[in-house]
């Protein structure tokens, strides 16, 4: 049986519509096309309001147990979150101070970071997580902590 669109019945760029949103404990959804979908959500295909829904979910989330305030994002032992967000920022660090300088340097000669982020590609610089490509927001990010760690020695 092929899935259709419950309002218009097209087959085509269907998404799977809570009718009550999951933030207020809905589990089940029918099929709906994108356009239907955005309607649904008080749209005109210009996108939908996920963004609330999360945030309303999270919320009662907290309200109804106000410990996950607390764990949101940690690990099991409460020593284990300081000692991973510290090593995740030392091998930053570490990443800055060994590509930095090359960023920087296109950076002063007036690049762009897109272009700056083609350049770092082509020279088969890894990014610091190991994706797959180059932002210009990770370029940034990049320049901008190498100029600080440099400023401070």
């Amino acid at each position: 049986m092929v899935k259709q669109c419950f309002e218009c019945g097209t087959t085509e760029d269907l998404n799977e519509h809570h009718v009550v949103p999951r933030s207020r404990g809905g589990t089940k959804t029918i099929p709906l096309c994108y356009s239907c979908h955005c309607r649904a959500h008080g749209r005109d295909s210009k996108g939908l309001e996920h963004r609330r829904l999360t945030r309303e979910g999270v919320k009662r989330a907290f309200e109804r147990d106000p410990s996950l305030r607390a764990r949101w994002g940690r690990a099991t032992d409460p020593k284990a979150p300081a000692d991973l967000v510290r090593g995740k920022i030392e091998a930053a660090n570490r990443h800055a101070m060994k590509y930095g300088e090359y960023a920087a340097l296109l950076r002063s000669q007036g690049k762009s970071l897109p272009k700056i982020a083609q350049c770092l590609m082509a020279a088969k610089i890894p990014t610091p997580r190991g994706k797959a490509k180059w932002t210009p927001m990770g370029v940034k990010r990049l320049v901008e902590r190498y100029q600080k760690l440099t400023e401070e020695t």
